[in-house]
């Protein structure tokens, strides 16, 4: 045999060619199924993530509208959770002006139906709860015939929760005493109304 035939031919250009464009076809598909994995990828994942990774629960709000109304006997134990909407200021404000005007004209029925019907009113000594109880306390102090005048000093509102700092004036209609104090009062709300109204009153400064 003949040198030649045994000698292997070499690949011609034409070969060449037709491998390059298998493989860039190659390439082709697989950058093809890469960039539709990735699509379907993107599309999916915010709907796996939440499956994946669930969202914890909100932080429940604890009102210090529930339990015992002391607080030095009060705990997290006694204090119920309650989850409601935070209030506006602008909400708060007109309640607590309502409140003022309802001590002021002694309107017992007003005052009252600021609260919840489990609400409480408390001042240093005395506690009223619920809304028939609240409305008496009104009322009998209405009987008295005392001329009040309130002026609100300052509101803050924070979440479901106020501070209200306001001056008291009382006078006695048949012996023109006046007595006078300085209220900070702490309001609880839930639902749109009052669950918890606390005062501390300094009448010595």
């Amino acid at each position: 045999m003949s040198e030649s035939k045994d000698r292997q031919m070499p690949p011609t250009p034409r070969f060449k060619l037709g491998r390059a464009i298998a493989l860039a076809g190659v390439w082709l598909v697989v950058g093809l199924a890469v960039g539709m994995l990735s699509l379907l990828a993107v599309m999916l994942l915010p709907q796996i993530l939440p499956t994946l990774f669930p969202a914890s629960e909100p932080t429940p709000e604890l009102s210090l509208t529930e339990g015992n109304p002391d607080p030095g006997s009060r705990n997290l134990a006694q204090t119920r959770v309650v989850r409601s909407s935070s209030m506006q200021p602008e909400t708060v404000q007109s309640i607590i002006a309502t409140a003022r005007d309802a001590w002021i004209e002694g309107n017992a029925e007003q005052f009252a139906e600021l609260f919840t019907e489990d609400g409480e009113f408390v001042v240093p000594g005395q506690v009223w709860r619920g809304k028939s109880a609240i409305r008496d306390a009104l009322a009998d102090f209405a009987r008295s015939g005392s001329e009040v005048d309130i002026a609100i000093q300052r509101i803050m509102v924070d979440g479901n929760q106020a501070v209200v700092e306001w001056h008291w004036r009382e006078t006695n209609p048949q012996t023109g005493k006046q007595t006078t104090a300085e209220d900070a009062i702490v309001v609880d709300f839930r639902d749109g109304q009052i669950s918890r109204w606390r005062e501390y009153i300094d009448n010595k400064s």
